[in-house]
């Protein structure tokens, strides 16, 4: 999903980012779109910088207070190298496709 795309409307979440913290929640509001996409979601530039994430693209490491993850490669499955914690059903069913 490259290139411009439409939004049509704003919606704020709760979600978590396990992998880094299975305890803290996070409150953003995303824009949506209905443009087809393989991602369920994009978190952006503006949040990372609030959130204090930092990208290192050269070593593909993500880093979050002391916390260090790596970045997963583009053919990554959920079943490999994602990490998953007590989803509901509708959380199981968006995350089918990845």
């Amino acid at each position: 999903m490259g290139g411009q795309f439409a939004t049509s409307k704003r919606v704020e979440i709760d979600f978590k980012l396990n992998e880094f913290d299975e305890e803290s929640t996070i409150q953003w509001e995303f824009t949506v779109t209905d443009q087809k996409s393989s991602y369920d979601m994009i978190i952006g530039t503006d949040l990372l910088i609030v959130l204090g994430i930092k990208l290192d693209i050269e070593n593909r490491m993500m880093t979050w207070g002391h916390r260090e993850v790596p970045m997963k490669s583009h053919d990554a499955t959920r079943e490999t190298s994602y990490h998953v914690a007590d989803e509901g059903k509708a959380a199981s069913e968006a995350t089918e496709r990845i």
